[in-house]
């Protein structure tokens, strides 16, 4: 998996984000605004990745 930061140039509006909980049971691929992605960074791993899972939720872009 590669990682852009903010200030990267980019031709690409969206990027997509994955998280997955095997204890809740699923596996998602999300597809989010640039600009939501950045402000998760993926450059802190896995974790993050499910963390930005949950935030998407809350803030009701996505839902399981």
């Amino acid at each position: 998996m590669t990682t852009r930061t903010a200030s990267e140039p980019t031709n690409q509006p969206r990027m997509t984000v994955f998280g997955h909980d095997i204890e809740a049971g699923y596996h998602v691929a999300v597809f989010v605004p640039e600009t939501v992605a950045v402000e998760h960074s993926l450059a802190t791993g896995a974790a993050c990745l499910t963390g930005c899972v949950l935030r998407l939720e809350e803030s009701g872009v996505w839902n399981r």
